[in-house]
């Protein structure tokens, strides 16, 4: 349908904070007007861009504003306009707000400096002058690829490639020059596949092109090659479809650096990274390499998933149990979810891997909603590390102490060994806080309800809740007591003081979020790490998933307690999938680990089912318990976080609410409750919980209560579906 002629408005999806698309009038300047087209709207007196959602010939508005151009850029994709929808209606976000996500590094500067590029297009009985057929033997030496303009201007006129476009010979679209992605060689190594690993690729063969829909998780233990399996499965797509674009999400981007190198090797071609910390120079590029196809691997985090790839194949979600993957501000989204969805959404084969699947994974793999490929072995001549427990109530540690003496013994001999040790411990810092000795003062966050965290390499106290931060105090702010604070607990910067006093001949470094100033500086250090260099490495979960320590055999968990306490329904699964993936840092090569767990309770079953390494009998005793206590994910769950400065209001509004809250089979409401962190950034916080059956989704009861009431403007409501926090 020719938009010039059937269609009057256009609906279009704005990067800003609204529900609904805007209807705006298509100007007649002879341009084709398509839903997925860039355009540029005026809204107010500033100027937005915008994707056309829909077009029609009319609208319920009258005086409508016009278009103000179209952007000469490839459509954005059907499926991703439907995904964007999607994600709006599950996560009840504004669908403004996920188009931003899209947008995001889209301006009108991506267009400077562009050029014409072409694609043939084989038309039958189409009249071949000359001049054509020069312009077809262009593209016979070029193999058919994708040229630029000035390669074709070399065979034939402008007017020749302008004519043959009109004609529909040649497609035409627009790029950035100078850019070049180098494309990945499938054929670069040979790779050597164990058996577990062989039949897993070949299971992948015989079922992806059949059963797109239908996810797959890759199960293998620590160190077992994960990752190669999935490059092979990679390699076998691209065999049968070469211009298929790949997306490789992580949890960390801490992980980017490893996963370079080793796909560097694998396929002789660097991937494309996305994350956070690249500049805006570089998003633009990405943007217009995945537009236009040339861009075929991209590794990134979790907004990777908004990229308007041109041809997407397959998604990899590495670690897809990492509560990373849950955007916590916005759109709360999952982004292991979010990941399943696109891949049905798109038709495509989605890979979820890790060594310690989430319930809900290991769930939908159990009952078959999901296929199930295991490694069980490690890679090569690696074996499992030993568990050891340490009983603390046995081994009493020293007072200012934390390394038991089974522990300093272990990285003693792992030393002499020339060897290397890790020391875990999940929590930042130097101690939780600090206490005065004279009258018991603690100094809390002045805009949260949290304890100030010392961190004294910097000499500041710091709130890990809003990253407040203050110099460490002269005096008590409660008795004006001087040199009376004593710091209380260990963090890892106390621990890592701890280590230089019992082995100062060796090198000790500490690896967190607080002590590396960035990401070229973390990946400086994992490779000294990795080359032997560092002896003892202390660290924090940065250091817990997916890295390759090949002289690491030593891992000693410092408070492996500290994960179960609070009242998080996931607080075991979560303890376990931590230790679990610490624990299998040790001995991924032909050297023997050996894993010491300091604990005060050995009988509990994350600790039993670590030492005994029976993974899959810790989830299905804790599949057991949440089914009983019909928690997720045999339910779903949905929160109301509400925000306000004055208390007072916040708890009133709660009140009516709860009060209108309209009865409904298989959901129960709970709460208004006061959030465990009452006070985040200076608001005000209560909750409400929603539980629902499985078959029931939350959201349309959601939608139907909160139409019951108008929230007032200075109070903020969130809506959570499938919290992983109950903070």
């Amino acid at each position: 349908m020719n938009s010039e002629n059937f269609n009057k408005i256009a609906q279009v999806i704005v990067p800003l904070p609204v529900e609904e698309a805007f209807d705006y009038a298509i100007p007649t300047d002879g341009v084709d007007y398509g839903v997925g087209d860039y355009v540029c709207v005026p809204i107010g007196s500033r100027r937005e861009i915008g994707i056309i959602n829909a077009l029609s010939s009319s609208s319920r508005f009258k005086n409508l504003k016009k278009i103000i151009k179209k952007y000469p850029l490839p459509p954005l994709p059907e499926m991703m306009l439907i995904f964007i929808r999607k994600v709006s209606d599950y996560t009840m976000s504004p669908i403004g707000e996920v188009m931003k996500a899209t947008l995001r590094g889209f301006n009108e500067e991506m267009l400077i400096e562009t050029t014409k590029q072409y694609q043939w297009n084989n038309i039958q009985n189409a009249k071949m002058t000359p001049q054509r057929k020069k312009i077809l033997q262009c593209f016979e030496e070029n193999d058919f690829n994708i040229l630029q303009r000035q390669q074709l201007i070399n065979y034939a006129s402008t007017s020749v490639i302008n004519d043959m476009v009109k004609v529909g010979l040649l497609r035409e679209t627009m790029t950035q020059c100078g850019l070049h992605f180098p494309q990945p060689d499938i054929s670069f190594s040979d790779i050597s596949l164990g058996h577990d690993q062989q039949k897993s690729l070949d299971y992948f063969n015989q079922y992806h092109i059949d059963n797109h829909a239908k996810p797959f998780l890759l199960d293998g233990i620590t160190g077992s090659g994960k990752t190669e399996v999935y490059f092979e499965m990679m390699a076998s797509l691209w065999e049968k479809n070469p211009e298929k674009q790949i997306l490789i999400l992580l949890p960390e981007i801490g992980l980017v650096d490893q996963t370079i190198r080793r796909f560097q090797k694998r396929f002789n071609a660097q991937p494309v990274i996305w994350h956070s910390q690249i500049t805006e120079s570089y998003r633009k590029k990405i943007r217009c390499g995945i537009i236009d196809g040339t861009i075929k691997c991209v590794v990134g985090a979790r907004s990777g998933l908004f990229l308007p790839f041109k041809k997407l194949g397959m998604i990899i979600v590495d670690e897809e149990h990492d509560s990373s993957y849950k955007q916590q501000e916005g759109i709360r989204y999952h982004a292991r979810d979010m990941a399943v969805l696109k891949a049905h959404t798109e038709n495509i084969p989605i890979i979820l891997a890790s060594a310690t699947p989430s319930l809900e994974t290991f769930v939908n793999a159990e009952i078959g909603r999901y296929h199930k490929l295991v490694l069980r072995e490690r890679f090569g001549e690696a074996l499992l590390p030993q568990i050891h427990l340490i009983d603390l109530k046995e081994n009493h540690l020293q007072k200012g102490h934390w390394i038991s003496s089974p522990l300093i013994k272990a990285i003693t001999e792992t030393a002499f060994r020339g060897e290397q040790s890790l020391l875990f411990l999940n929590r930042r810092g130097y101690a939780p806080l600090l206490l005065c000795q004279g009258c018991g003062y603690r100094i809390e966050c002045p805009f949260c309800s949290a304890w100030l965290v010392y961190h004294r390499h910097d000499e500041k106290l710091k709130c890990h809740q809003c990253g407040q931060s203050s110099k460490f105090p002269e005096k008590c702010g409660s008795c004006g007591a001087t040199d009376k604070f004593t710091p209380c607990g260990p963090g890892v910067e106390r621990l890592h003081e701890e280590v230089k006093i019992l082995f100062p001949h060796l090198r000790s470094v500490i690896l967190s979020s607080d002590t590396q100033e960035n990401l070229d500086a973390f990946n400086s250090l994992l490779r000294q790490v990795h080359s032997g260099e560092i002896n003892i490495l202390i660290g924090t979960q940065m250091i817990a998933k997916g890295h390759h320590f090949p002289y690491l055999t030593c891992v000693g968990i410092i408070d492996a307690d500290l994960g179960l306490q609070g009242g998080d329904l996931r607080a075991a699964e979560k303890s376990f999938q931590i230790l679990e993936q610490v624990s299998g840092r040790a001995g991924r090569e032909a050297l023997e680990g050996h894993v010491y767990v300091q604990t005060y309770n050995p009988s509990h079953p994350v600790m039993t089912s670590l030492a005994q390494q029976d993974r899959d009998g810790f989830l299905e005793y804790e599949a057991q318990n949440r089914s009983d206590a019909h928690y997720p994910p045999f339910s779903r769950m949905a929160a109301l976080i509400l925000s306000c400065e004055d208390e007072k209001k916040l708890a009133e509004i709660c009140r009516q609410l709860i009060k209108i809250s309209p009865p409904a089979e298989n959901i129960q409401v709970y709460g208004p409750a006061p959030a465990p962190i009452l006070m985040l950034r200076g608001r005000y916080r209560y909750r409400f919980l929603i539980r629902s059956e499985k078959r029931v989704l939350p959201q349309n009861y959601i939608k139907h209560w909160l139409r019951l009431i108008k929230i007032p403007k200075d109070i903020r409501l969130h809506i959570d579906i499938d919290p992983i926090s109950f903070l």
